[in-house]
Order: C-alpha cells, then structure tokens, then sequence
C-alpha cells in the first residue's frame, strides 16, 4: 500500500471551480467509497486548491498510479488546476 499527499492548485474565483464543483465531488465520494481516498479538502486560506489523500493498493503503488487515478477528477479535465502535485507519504507508526 502506498499512501500520497496531493495538492492542487486553483484561484478561488475560477468560474471553472464553481461549474464543475458537484462533478469534482462526486468523483471524490467515488474513491472514498473505493476506498483510494483518506481524505480531501480545500486550504483554509484565501489562497484556493486543495489537499486530497490517496491510498493506493499494492499492485498500483506508483506515482504513475496516483496520477492516472487523478487525471479522470473534472477539475483536471475541465482545466480548473494551475498545478498538481504529488509526494508520497510515510506515516509515522509510532504516533
């Protein structure tokens, strides 16, 4: 299993966001479901994007795997995001 911390990159008032909003979410409820999504969540600052947190199962460990899983949001299709960005995460077993 493979766990990745992935940030995109919006304005907060790109009309893009609002349009593809429901779709965007529904996508997320989607992985959830899946169970491939830990969490998701826009920043708290004004300055737009969000966090999502992906787990992958051990055949897809990747960051291919996370990419490709992502490339099908509508933000990414509808080209909400100025950035992505993907890291994969250790937590830490000991907390």
């Amino acid at each position: 299993m493979s766990i990745f911390a992935v940030t995109y990159d919006y304005r907060p008032n790109n009309p893009l966001i609002a349009e593809n909003g429901a779709a965007h979410l529904e996508f997320l409820r989607g992985l959830s479901h899946a169970g491939q999504l830990i969490s998701a969540g826009p920043f708290s600052d004004s300055q737009g994007g969000e966090l999502l947190l992906l787990r992958l199962s051990s055949t897809n460990t990747g960051v291919s795997s996370a990419i490709a899983l992502l490339d099908v949001d509508p933000y990414f299709r509808a080209g909400c995001l100025r950035a992505r960005t993907f890291r994969q995460w250790d937590p830490s077993p000991s907390l």
